[in-house]
């Protein structure tokens, strides 16, 4: 099958897949979870995501350093932040 699309007027495509092919919410929060059960934090989805955003921020902030790099320094940070109490206020003071 031909396609009707003339690639050749294209120099560079490109498209964002994270949110778009790949679910990390779902993995975020899978990953999670467990820690923070380990704690005894009992935080709602929408609060993980918006704390593991505020850390990731707080990563990234710096000069540029690979999501690999910045993925390994958030560990530490949210044990840091979830030792601190185990409900959102807690967490929410910390950040």
């Amino acid at each position: 099958m031909k396609s009707s699309l003339d690639f050749s007027r294209f120099r560079v495509i490109t498209f964002d897949c994270y949110g778009t092919l790949v679910d990390w919410e779902t993995g975020i929060l899978s990953a999670l979870r467990p820690i923070l059960s380990a704690h005894g934090a009992t935080l709602e989805s929408a609060e993980i995501l918006r704390l593991y955003g505020d850390l990731e921020a707080h990563a990234e902030g710096s000069e540029y350093r690979p999501y690999r790099e910045v993925l390994r320094a958030l560990h530490p940070l949210n044990a840091g932040l979830w030792d601190q109490g185990s409900n959102a206020a807690a967490a929410s003071r910390a950040g």
